[in-house]
C-alpha cells in the first residue's frame, strides 16, 4: 500500500513538472510570436507609408497639370491651401504648414495618425517673386499680373523666354525688361522652360539665390537639390516631433522639422518619410499638358 502511494505521489509530482514546463514553453512561444507580430506590423506600416508618399507625389503632379501651379501650405488645418491677395497677387500665407489634402484628394493623416508637414520655396510668400518667371517660386503663382524682372529676356523669333539674356541664341533682336509684352501673362503657369535653375542649384548654401530646398542622405551628403517642395511624415514618433521639433529622435529627424531649407533621409524604427519635387519634375509635368512649350 505504501509503495503504491509512493508511486502515485511520484507520478503526480512528475505531472506537475510537465505542466509547469509546458506553461513555460507556451509563454515563451506567445512572447516570441507577439514580438514577431509587433515587428511585422511596424514593417507593414512603413511599407504602407511609402506607398502613401507615392500617392501624394502623383496627386501633386496631377494638381500641377490641372491648375498649372502647385498648392500653398494649409495654415489653419482645414485641408485646403491658404493664400492672401497682396496688390492683386496671390501669395502663400506661409512657406510651411500641413498638406492641403482636400485640394489634392489624398488622406490628411499618415499611418500613425499624424498630419503631414508641407514646406515650399520661401519666395512663394512674396508678391515680388511668386509671379516672376525668373524665380523658381513662380510654380506657386496662381493669379495676378506677371512680374517682369531685369533678368527677363524674350526671343520673338523662337517665342521663348530667357532669364539670363538671349542675344547669343536668338536670330532676332533679344527684347529685355519693359520692352517685353507680357500682357497675356495674367494667369498660370508663370513658370516657363527658362525659369531657373537650369540643372542643379546649391540650395541651402550662400549661393542659393532661388531659395529652393535640398535633400541629404543619412550621412549628411547632398543627394538632391532644386526642390520646390517637401512633404514629410514624421513617422512612428510623429506626435513627439509635432509637439516639439527639438525632441525628435535624432539630429537627422530634426532637419525635417526645423523649417530651414535642408531636409534629410532617416533610418530606423522612427524614420521619417519624404516626398519632394524638383524644378525639372515641375517643368516636365507642365510640358506634358502643353502648358509651356
Amino acid at each position: 500500500m505504501s509503495m503504491r502511494k509512493a508511486r502515485y505521489s511520484c507520478m503526480k509530482g512528475f505531472s506537475l513538472i510537465e505542466i509547469a514546463l509546458a506553461l513555460l514553453l507556451v509563454g515563451i512561444f506567445f512572447t516570441s510570436m507577439f514580438a514577431s507580430t509587433s515587428a511585422l506590423t511596424l514593417v507593414e506600416k512603413q511599407q504602407k507609408q511609402e506607398n502613401e508618399m507615392s500617392d501624394i507625389h502623383q496627386a501633386m503632379l496631377t494638381y500641377l497639370k490641372v491648375n498649372h501651379h502647385l498648392p500653398c501650405p494649409d495654415t489653419d488645418g482645414d485641408g485646403k491651401e491658404n493664400r492672401k491677395i497682396t496688390s492683386g497677387v496671390a501669395v502663400c500665407k506661409s512657406r510651411s504648414g500641413t498638406l492641403p489634402y482636400l485640394d489634392l484628394s489624398v488622406g490628411g493623416k499618415d499611418v500613425w495618425g499624424s498630419a503631414y508637414y508641407y514646406q515650399v520655396n520661401a519666395r512663394a510668400e512674396n508678391k515680388k517673386y511668386v509671379n516672376d518667371m525668373c524665380q523658381t517660386s513662380s510654380v506657386f503663382g496662381s493669379e495676378g499680373a506677371v512680374t517682369v524682372s531685369n533678368k527677363l529676356a524674350y526671343c520673338s523669333s523662337a517665342h521663348v523666354y530667357y532669364c539670363q539674356g538671349c542675344d547669343s541664341v536668338c536670330s532676332s533682336a533679344c527684347k529685355t525688361g519693359g520692352s517685353i509684352d507680357v500682357s497675356s501673362f495674367n494667369a498660370p503657369p508663370y513658370m516657363q522652360l527658362g525659369t531657373p535653375p537650369i540643372g542643379s542649384d546649391k540650395a541651402g548654401s550662400g549661393t542659393n539665390s532661388h531659395k529652393n530646398l535640398w535633400l541629404e542622405d543619412a550621412s549628411g551628403n547632398e543627394i538632391e537639390n532644386a526642390l520646390v517642395y517637401v512633404v514629410a511624415s514624421f513617422g512612428a514618433d510623429g506626435l513627439v516631433t509635432w509637439d516639439n521639433c527639438q525632441k525628435a529622435s535624432s539630429a537627422r529627424q530634426k532637419e525635417n522639422c526645423d523649417g530651414d531649407e535642408v531636409f534629410s533621409e532617416t533610418k530606423g524604427d522612427n524614420q521619417d518619410f519624404l516626398d519632394a519635387m524638383t524644378v525639372l519634375d515641375a517643368k516636365r509635368a507642365l510640358l506634358e499638358v502643353g502648358a509651356i512649350k
